[in-house]
């Protein structure tokens, strides 16, 4: 898991766990943007995770569609499920097509 990736550790706030200000939507479009682009420059996998009561958000939501637009645009993107994604690994690394 990458931290950068998931949508609580840069939307949520506590005042005494995490006494920080909240990310805007503008700056975490910006670093999952910036994760993207060089996971796909570099050859790996863009794992994002939302929560929906943390993400779900209409503001949150209009950039994340953003996010989704640009990475459209890319040609050779595996849009891919987590299941999908272990049986890759696991024909990859033994040979064996799970089903």
């Amino acid at each position: 898991m990458q931290w950068g990736l998931d949508g609580a550790p840069v939307y949520l706030m506590h005042p005494t766990w995490l006494n920080r200000p909240i990310a805007s939507a503008a700056q975490v479009f910006e670093i999952w943007r910036d994760e993207f682009l060089g996971m796909y420059e570099f050859g790996g996998v863009f794992d994002l995770t939302m929560h929906p009561q943390v993400s779900g958000m209409p503001s949150r939501l209009l950039w994340t569609r953003k996010l989704l637009r640009l990475i459209k645009r890319h040609r050779g993107v595996w849009w891919a499920t987590g299941k999908e994604i272990a049986a890759h690994w696991i024909e990859r690394e033994t040979g064996y097509r799970p089903r």
